[in-house]
């Protein structure tokens, strides 16, 4: 496959297999090479090894993604919920405690 240099401007990554497959951490294999055999599609080469470099820190990439998106949501949430409290507070004249940003 044909590679792009990096060239520092672009907001991807290129990593080799190696690389890639050292971001699965110690995220666990749940799966047992046997539901790894059945899950193979007909004209799939999927394998327990590719499962472990490729799938698994897939996996993990996404489940960060989730957390943090969570986070942000939650954040964020609250965040507003405190300024529409402050609001309210100072439209009755009364001081809020908190800042408003």
């Amino acid at each position: 496959m044909d590679q792009r240099p990096d060239d520092g401007i672009s907001p991807y990554r290129i990593l080799s297999r190696a690389e890639w497959a050292r971001l699965r951490a110690d995220t666990p294999m749940t799966l047992s090479a046997e539901e790894v055999t059945r899950l193979r599609s007909l004209h799939d080469r999927l394998d327990f090894k590719e499962v472990e470099e490729i799938y698994l820190p897939l996996s993990r990439l996404l489940s960060m993604y989730v957390a943090a998106t969570q986070r942000l949501f939650r954040s964020r949430s609250a965040s507003r919920r405190q300024r529409a409290c402050c609001k309210r507070r100072l439209r009755a004249g009364r001081m809020c405690r908190r800042s408003i940003s």
